[in-house]
């Protein structure tokens, strides 16, 4: 009996030290894992910095620049994301559809909004469904697009229609948005339609 008592001891101790060294073990990989995750992290930092510092070097307009900033505070626009590669923020609308909004440039600035349209049942064959959308877009962007300007444009029917393989292409008589390269396109597909209004400075 005596030598049984013991021996269940010694398994007690030695299962209780096994543990010890166990968790003791566990502690020391998690402070190796987390180590190497900030110096990936601080690595992958360092080499995005880089990369954008090459990749702007010839650049004319400040890349460094062209953040979000200009999404920040705008209740219409909530919840997007952003792509600081090619700066485009990506907003998912209430019926599921996507608009992309893109703002940036190295050697010409242009910024752009467009809807890709899927499930909305508007007939976008009217110009006057497709003005409505890009008024929409225009003002919630107002500090980026001349809003006043497209809605005076199109309010004097001074517009140009002309039509592409890539769909049809609106320009403007008004020497700003000229000077500008303000444009809204339209193309119908049998599953989606896609609107934009953009323009760009070189």
């Amino acid at each position: 009996m005596k030598h049984l008592i013991y021996f269940l001891i010694l398994i007690f101790t030695y299962s209780c030290n096994q543990n010890n060294r166990t968790d003791s073990n566990l502690k020391t990989d998690l402070n190796v894992k987390t180590n190497q995750i900030k110096t990936d992290t601080v690595a992958n930092l360092e080499q995005k910095s880089e990369d954008l510092i090459q990749d702007t070097s010839d650049c004319i307009f400040d890349q460094l620049t062209q953040t979000d900033e200009f999404l920040k505070g705008i209740n219409e626009l909530n919840g997007y994301k952003w792509d600081y590669k090619t700066r485009t923020a990506t907003i998912i609308l209430q019926n599921q559809d996507t608009l992309f909004i893109t703002r940036g440039g190295c050697y010409d600035f242009g910024v752009s909004a467009e809807f890709r349209l899927r499930f909305d049942t508007t007939d976008y064959s009217e110009w006057k469904n497709v003005f409505k959308k890009v008024l929409w877009i225009a003002k919630v962007l107002d500090n980026e697009f001349s809003y006043q300007e497209i809605k005076n444009e199109i309010d004097s029917s001074k517009i140009v229609i002309e039509n592409s393989d890539f769909g049809d292409i609106i320009g403007f008589s008004s020497e700003h948005l000229q000077d500008s390269h303000y444009e809204i396109s339209r193309k119908i597909e049998k599953d989606y339609t896609v609107i934009t209004i953009s323009y760009y400075i070189n």
